[in-house]
């Protein structure tokens, strides 16, 4: 899930709408993503509810809906198509990418990958992930 790396860079959580800090367990890097913020993980599991569902603790975008409306008011909600466009727009990759610890080997491929079609340098160099592999001229590695 893209909202993972909004987590490398906390105002990009605030322009996604989060109204409190991230609190992510210190030993996973972000594509490993794992909260401990018990205040999200403390209330039961309702499954219709919007982020406490079972799997919510290595769940980025239901973590950031909590973190946009974390009294639970129904009030605010965070959308893909309005809050994340306005984080994504502006990430700034390279504080992303020096989250620690490091690891974040699918976003390596991503860049590798589009420096590759654009044909320029990878401003992020790194590890790719095992998982991908080149694909045919104009097919990122990511993409099945």
């Amino acid at each position: 899930m893209l909202e993972t790396y909004f987590f490398g860079e906390p105002a990009a959580l605030l322009r996604a709408g989060a109204t409190r800090p991230a609190n992510l367990d210190p030993s996973n890097h972000l594509e490993d993503f794992l909260v401990a913020d018990f205040a999200f993980l403390g209330p039961d599991h309702v499954r219709e509810h919007p982020w406490r569902r079972a799997d919510r603790g290595r769940h980025p975008k239901r973590y950031l809906s909590f973190l946009v409306d974390p009294d639970d008011t129904g009030l605010t909600a965070y959308k893909e198509s309005r809050e994340g466009v306005r984080a994504l727009a502006t990430l700034d990759w390279a504080q992303v990418f020096q989250f620690q610890p490091p690891g974040i080997t699918f976003a390596h491929s991503l860049f590798d990958d589009l420096a590759d079609a654009l044909d320029v340098s990878n401003p992020f160099p790194g590890m790719c992930h095992s998982l991908t592999a080149r694909r045919p001229v104009g097919t990122l590695r990511n993409v099945a």
